[in-house]
């Protein structure tokens, strides 16, 4: 009688004892057939296990591929986090405002600045739009300059407004903005700096209200250099001399109105004064262009400095 052997594959030992009765056992085509089959059997368990082992060679490989790739990003994101940091505190450091906007011209970024300057809380300013903390008075002024900057990417170098802090108080900025470039729909819009030119523009009007008083005195007002040659003029001087400015700039007073009945002991004590760099205030007769004879009280003082 054929017995299956020990050695074949435990599939085929299987299917053997379960379908094929015991008398078809002395068949020497069965055996033949048997043993083609308990090969095959085998060449696919060979198959199998050379293809575990490289699939598990492929996975350990790929594991640590990955671990590597873990390990490069968080390297990556630690050294990006550590330059943000850095720019952070650089960004912090600066007096300026720096901010962006998206294209609604809503702030997605501000620096430090913006608390100093607007007393507003950075983080409850982020998503709001720009336009909320400009004054009334400028508001849509710099609505147009906003829109013609991020609808129709043009482009805004500087602009001075003004703004009210979250205390009430009035404030000039100074805002230079710029479309960012590749714009793409989750980019941001724009870029820019607010700088406070309040006192700077203070002190500018009132340099220009000072101007308009020195100009509209009635009284002469004469400025030199050190040299005490005219450098500048009133309106008043003209009215009263008859000299425009253009023909005594760059002389001396006393060369231009001075004449025969100046008193040149006047004269001299003037000279003297100004030399110890002390003020001057005297009477003195002077002439006009047509040669007109009148008094005036003056008033000379030195400034020592650039």
């Amino acid at each position: 009688m054929f017995l299956v052997e020990n050695t074949q594959h435990r599939l085929l030992k299987r299917q053997l004892k379960k379908h094929l009765p015991i008398e078809m056992a002395e068949s020497i085509e069965l055996r033949a057939f048997v043993e083609a089959i308990d090969q095959a059997y085998q060449e696919f368990d060979t198959d199998i296990k050379r293809t575990e082992n490289i699939l598990e060679q492929s996975s350990r490989e790929l594991f640590r591929a990955n671990q590597e790739l873990k390990q490069y990003a968080d390297d990556k994101a630690k050294e990006a986090k550590a330059i943000a940091d850095r720019l952070q505190v650089v960004a912090d450091s600066i007096s300026d405002v720096i901010f962006q906007l998206d294209l609604n011209g809503n702030f997605t970024y501000l620096n430090s600045a913006w608390t100093l300057i607007t007393a507003h809380n950075i983080q409850t300013s982020i998503g709001k739009c720009i336009l909320e903390y400009i004054h009334p008075d400028s508001y849509t002024d710099f609505k147009l300059e906003l829109e013609g900057l991020l609808k129709n990417h043009d482009e805004i170098r500087s602009y001075t407004t003004k703004i009210l802090t979250k205390t009430g108080e009035l404030r000039y900025i100074k805002i230079n903005i710029k479309l960012n470039d590749n714009l793409t729909e989750n980019s941001e819009g724009a870029s820019g700096s607010i700088t406070d030119v309040t006192e700077g523009h203070l002190a500018q009007k009132e340099k220009e209200r000072l101007a308009m008083l020195v100009r509209k005195s009635n009284n002469i007002i004469l400025v030199a250099d050190a040299k005490g040659r005219i450098e500048w003029a009133n309106h008043a001087f003209t009215r009263i001399t008859g000299y425009d400015l253009d023909e005594v700039k760059g002389k001396k007073p006393g060369d231009v109105l001075q004449g025969k009945n100046t008193n040149p002991e006047t004269v001299k004590y003037i000279s003297d004064q100004l030399k110890k760099q002390q003020s001057v205030n005297c009477e003195i007769i002077n002439y006009s262009k047509s040669g007109r004879e009148y008094w005036l009280e003056i008033s000379i003082d030195p400034i020592y400095d650039e």
